[in-house]
């Protein structure tokens, strides 16, 4: 039975719009962005103790995303510096430190949208933890079988954006049809296209001139010509809302609280929010696959061992302003006396305002030992966050996390939950 387990449901109110389109209408597979950005957080407590103590993160990520109908290919990495004070007269400052990289390579080997496919995936970790006298760090190689797609719809929910845009300023004459939004969709989608050919200081007045020939081909805007106004609309919500891809300063499960939980758990591809308008996918996707991980580490120990994972990712969209993600993950090093990990994320999204995102996720890490004498480990993390868009580069995040571990042993410093508030900001750098 599982130990210390929490059921919960995330209760937030479904969007209503008039459109009759859906997200899970938008099923072109082709997409490429990159993402670059940093940020800080850093708390201080004083009185009633020695001296001031204090807790803080410096993180940075870069995530790139190239899909094609054949081919995907998905990279990430990140950084993660932990600093913390204690109270007491004489504690010094422990620094934590923690670098990750993922790639992932996915070959379709049929033409449908959900398909089987091969897959190449190479995963490293490294860890510094004050107190610990060896660093630790792992690399996994797998390879190995899959099935199915998750379909990026971000550029239909900007077409959307678009259109909502143009309506509330009486530009629009009436509503465009589904075949309109996802001509719209596929032109928010060619940026890259435009920039190439136009230069990076002029392209967005020929992305706005082709998104407004087919709005006027289609008879949706007042007097058949965009204005002044429209122009306005559009130029925000593509350089404001659109740019750049994933939420800023999300400081996730675990990389606020102890580096050593992070095995495997550095920022998951394909699951964020992108700044502005929310990311929006559809679809699933099925992995098993074997490899060999290289690895030193307290809790595997330094021994080369056969790897044997499997994942399935599941992604829904819950109206025009929500979004539903899961991922379910095992992993296991073939030793002597393997270790079953079982991981689920369940997070979900909602788009409050064009400036505000909600964020309330939950993580279930659950270790089974088959060495003798070796304890179960049970670990929930649990967070709620909000976002908010500064400006088109910057963001603030406020939110919460409740962590409660189950290791079955006493006084080790986590028998009560844990419970953590913070506040920070971050940067895009691309």
């Amino acid at each position: 039975m599982l130990k210390r387990c929490w059921l919960f449901f995330l209760v937030m109110p479904l969007a209503t719009s008039v459109q009759a389109i859906e997200i899970t209408d938008y099923t072109d597979p082709d997409i490429f962005y990159e993402d670059a950005k940093a940020g800080a957080t850093l708390s201080f407590q004083d009185g009633n103790q020695d001296q001031i103590s204090f807790n803080g993160q410096l993180f940075g990520e870069y995530e790139m995303v190239y899909s094609t109908k054949p081919f995907v290919w998905r990279a990430n990495l990140a950084a993660n510096i932990l600093l913390n004070r204690g109270s007491n007269e004489g504690d010094s400052t422990d620094k934590d430190y923690f670098v990750g990289g993922l790639t992932v390579f996915d070959k379709y080997l049929t033409d449908d949208i959900y398909g089987l496919f091969g897959f190449g995936e190479a995963e490293v970790d490294y860890l510094r933890l004050s107190g610990v006298d060896d660093d630790e760090y792992f690399v996994d190689v797998t390879g190995g079988v899959g099935y199915g797609r998750i379909t990026e719809a971000t550029p239909l929910a900007g077409a959307l954006r678009i259109v909502e845009e143009l309506r509330k300023y009486g530009v629009l004459l009436k509503e465009p049809t589904n075949d309109t939004y996802l001509e719209l969709a596929a032109i928010v989608n060619r940026e890259d296209e435009f920039e190439d050919k136009y230069g990076k200081e002029d392209y967005r007045q020929y992305w706005i001139e082709e998104l407004s020939r087919v709005m006027q081909r289609e008879g949706l805007l007042k007097d058949n010509v965009l204005g002044v106004t429209g122009t306005i609309q559009l130029y925000d919500v593509l350089t404001n809302e659109l740019r750049g891809a994933e939420q800023i300063g999300d400081p996730g499960p675990g990389n606020t609280v102890d580096l050593s939980e992070m095995r495997g758990t550095h920022p998951s591809l394909l699951e964020e929010l992108r700044a502005g308008v929310q990311r929006r996918a559809h679809g699933w996707l099925a992995r098993a696959g074997i490899g060999y991980s290289f690895h030193d580490e307290i809790s595997f120990g330094s021994d080369n061992d056969p790897l044997l994972k499997g994942s399935f990712q599941y992604e829904l969209p819950m109206g025009l302003a929500m979004q539903l993600t899961d991922r379910v993950s095992y992993a296991a090093l073939l030793s002597d006396d393997p270790t079953h990990r079982i991981q689920n994320n369940l997070k979900v999204t909602h788009e409050i305002t064009d400036r505000i995102d909600w964020i309330n996720e939950w993580e279930l890490r659950m270790d089974f030992p088959t060495a003798d004498g070796a304890e179960d480990y049970y670990r929930n993390w649990l967070g709620s966050r909000f976002y908010y868009r500064l400006t088109n580069v910057m963001d603030a995040i406020a939110g919460i996390q409740l962590i409660s571990t189950e290791d079955n042993v006493d006084d080790n410093g986590n028998d009560d939950m844990e419970t953590f508030l913070f506040m920070g900001i971050g940067y895009e750098l691309r």
